[in-house]
Parts: C-alpha cells; sequence; structure tokens
C-alpha cells in the first residue's frame, strides 16, 4: 500500500508541478504579466519555485498524513537528526559545497546559472533568490527523499526503494539536458543512500541547498557580465 501510494502521489504530484510551471497559459493566468514586462522572467521563476513548493511539499504532505499517517511519521522531519548524525551532515554539505566551486567553473554551468539572469543583484535580490530555492527544495526533497523514497522502502526494501528513487529524480530531469539528468542520477543515489542512512530528509535538503545556493553565488562572482552591488 505505501509503495503503491508513494509512486502515485510523487508521479501526479510531479506532472502536475511541470504542466502548470511549464505552460505558458497558466503563467500568464497566475500572474497577469505580460511578456514584455521587464522583471517578468524573475517572476516566472519565483512562480515555478513557489508553485514547487506548493505541489511538490505542501499538497504531498497533506495527501501522506491523512491516507498514509504511518509513512508520514518514518520521514524523518525533526531536526535533532541533525545533532545524531554531525559527521554525515557535515561530509555532505562539505562534499556538495566543493562539488558546487568546481562545478561553477564550467562553461555549461555559467551558461545556466543563475536561473534568474540578473546582471546586478543587490542583498535583497539574492536574499529573494535563496528563500525561493530553499523553498522549492524544501518541496523537492519531501517528495522524492520522503514520501516516495520512505514509501518504497517500507513495501519493497533498500535496493529496490533506491533504484525507483534515482529512476523517478532522474526521469524528471529529462528536460534539462543529459548534463543535468546524469548530475541528477548521481546526487539520487547518493542522497537516497544517506537519508536512509540517518533517517531524516534533513541532509539531502540542506545539501541540495547548499550546491544549488552556493552554485548561483560562484557563478555570478564569475561571469562577466554579472555582479553584486550595493
Amino acid at each position: 500500500m505505501t509503495g503503491t501510494f508513494s509512486i502515485l502521489v510523487t508521479t501526479i504530484a510531479y506532472l502536475m508541478y511541470y504542466f502548470i510551471t511549464q505552460d505558458a497559459y497558466w503563467r500568464h493566468r497566475f500572474l497577469g504579466y505580460s511578456p514584455g514586462a521587464v522583471q517578468w522572467k524573475r517572476y516566472i521563476l519565483y512562480f515555478q519555485r513557489g508553485m514547487g513548493a506548493l505541489l511538490l511539499g505542501v499538497l504531498p504532505a497533506i495527501a501522506t498524513a491523512l491516507c498514509c499517517p504511518e509513512l508520514f511519521g518514518r520521514i524523518g522531519l525533526h531536526p535533532a537528526a541533525i545533532a545524531k548524525y554531525p559527521a554525515w551532515f557535515a561530509a555532505g554539505l562539505a562534499l556538495m559545497y566543493v562539488l558546487s566551486l568546481v562545478g561553477a567553473h564550467s562553461p555549461d554551468t555559467q551558461a545556466r546559472y543563475p536561473e534568474a539572469q540578473i546582471a546586478e543583484w543587490t542583498p535583497k535580490l539574492f536574499a529573494q533568490n535563496t528563500g525561493s530555492w530553499m523553498l522549492y527544495l524544501a518541496g523537492y526533497e519531501f517528495l522524492f527523499r520522503g514520501v516516495l523514497l520512505f514509501g518504497c522502502y517500507q513495501a519493497f526494501g533498500w535496493w529496490s526503494a533506491v533504484a525507483i528513487n534515482v529512476s523517478l529524480y532522474s526521469f524528471a530531469h529529462l528536460w534539462k539536458g543529459w548534463r543535468e539528468t546524469l548530475g541528477s542520477a548521481i546526487f539520487g543515489l547518493l542522497a537516497s543512500w544517506a537519508t536512509l542512512h540517518t533517517g531524516t530528509v534533513w541532509l539531502p535538503f540542506l545539501a541540495h541547498c547548499v550546491t544549488s545556493i552556493h552554485a548561483e553565488y560562484r557563478c555570478i562572482r564569475l561571469r562577466p557580465d554579472m555582479k553584486f552591488v550595493s
């Protein structure tokens, strides 16, 4: 039951998120801005991340709490796990920091990030960008490393749960190109392993935040067409 439920919730939630945030009709309907507006791309980005938090995190959390309360209790949302596994958290965050530091020097990475293509970054803009990333990734990790992973683990066991998680997580990145799809498969494998070992979604969430936010920060510093301003 939990395995079927987790796979169905993940599939439905992600399809809703993808078609609502990638379809021009819904973007216009929800935002009400014209494509020619100066801040259009930034509003679209915040809209996509906000919908990610809602559709990938909040709604699946409500569905899980109502339909599978036992699964909801196993996801490991209590931050006490951070103090229980300090070495795992330190090693995981340090690894993601180094990988994002190295990856930011790639021309392909700099061409895609930061997602908000802003030439001059004020502290306020970067704070808004960071906050939207964290909201989005909280929903993303809750769905994939929470509902999906723990549901499949309870139903099918360790290896099957990891295989299903990596497969669906990779498929969710196909539209972003082969490099990001490959990277998501590797990250998904490591994140699933660490999540099941620590019993909490906090580690993959924080690791994902470090990777995404630090990579964008480094790209802003490295790209000649972007800079931080006071």
